[in-house]
């Protein structure tokens, strides 16, 4: 678990509010990759459909050139979609060793689909202030506990 604390005993909430929200940025980052590769190979299908199979000289083409760079971007982006999503699941590993459903529920609705406060209390029937003041919390000081343990195995 890659927390910013060296120690389980100096971890506070916004710590864990902290850890929980890189999903956030994470998603953001997936989606502008994606948007990369989709560019990139648009472009490269564009040029190769104008150029046709002409084939300049002895040596490669520009544009099989251009197409091997593309192909070698869209692994490099691959590959980071990749270590992303793994950081994603250990941001869900750490919230389903939470034992109560309610607050786990709260924790993926926030932090994995992030939702708003009203979304996750519409759907668990609950009001937004029970879910966002107090179940929210219950469910980070669970987090606590689990890094606790984490730090501990």
């Amino acid at each position: 678990m890659d927390m910013p604390m060296t120690t389980p005993d100096n971890i506070t909430t916004a710590d864990i509010k902290r850890w929980l929200s890189r999903g956030r940025g994470i998603a953001r980052e997936i989606e502008a990759l994606k948007e990369a590769k989709t560019v990139a190979v648009n472009r490269a299908a564009s040029v190769s459909a104008r150029a046709g199979n002409k084939r300049l000289g002895g040596r490669k083409s520009r544009l099989e050139d251009k197409l091997v760079t593309v192909e070698v971007y869209s692994d490099e982006i691959d590959t980071k979609i990749t270590d992303l999503h793994a950081t994603l699941m250990e941001i869900m590993h750490a919230i389903y060793t939470i034992d109560d459903s309610n607050q786990r529920q709260v924790l993926i609705g926030r932090y994995i689909q992030f939702k708003h406060w009203w979304e996750i209390a519409d759907s668990m029937g609950y009001c937004v202030n029970n879910v966002r003041d107090h179940l929210h919390r219950k469910a980070l000081n669970a987090m606590k506990v689990c890094v606790h343990l984490w730090f501990m195995m």
